[in-house]
C-alpha cells in the first residue's frame, strides 16, 4: 500500500512540473500534502 502511494507521488510530481499555472501547482501541492498526511496517519495507526 505504501509503495503504491510512493509511486503515485512520483508520478504526481512529474505531472505537477508540466502545469504552467501557479493555481494548478498550488492545488497539486495541497492535494499532495493531504495524501502525505493520510499515509502518515495510516502508517502510525498500524
Amino acid at each position: 500500500m505504501i509503495e503504491m502511494h510512493l509511486i503515485l507521488s512520483v508520478i504526481w510530481i512529474c505531472v505537477m512540473l508540466t502545469y504552467p499555472s501557479m493555481y494548478d501547482r498550488f492545488l497539486l501541492v495541497v492535494s499532495m500534502g493531504f495524501n502525505v498526511v493520510t499515509v502518515w496517519y495510516a502508517w502510525n495507526r498500524v
